[in-house]
């Protein structure tokens, strides 16, 4: 399946989801991407959009609710993760850890 436009989505069966973006920083260097360091100032990563969404959209059946206005609320004003937190999501999604060796910070 090479097309998008073929791609169905089933969304009765979906699950309410809240999402946001958040940037990292890259920067090109001999040839290849790598992330800025500007990133690893120990604050909460920079917001991609404007909003909190909801991976249903208008579809979501739990986001005009009291309950998902407040989920929405709430989530709108949590920190972004620094890169450093980043790093240990990432870790956790793909099964590995992270290990710091000498002049760690």
């Amino acid at each position: 399946m090479n097309n998008l436009a073929e791609v169905s989505y089933d969304f009765a069966a979906a699950f309410h989801q809240l999402e946001h973006s958040a940037k990292v920083y890259l920067r090109a260097e001999g040839g290849r991407w790598v992330v800025d360091s500007s990133i690893a100032d120990g604050h909460p990563l920079a917001t991609a959009l404007d909003r909190v969404s909801c991976n249903l959209g208008d579809r979501c059946r739990e986001c005009g609710t009291p309950d998902g206005e407040r989920q929405a609320d709430a989530m709108a004003v949590a920190p972004m993760p620094t890169a450093r937190e980043l790093l240990h999501m990432l870790a956790d999604l793909h099964g590995g850890v992270v290990v710091y060796g000498e002049g760690a910070r």
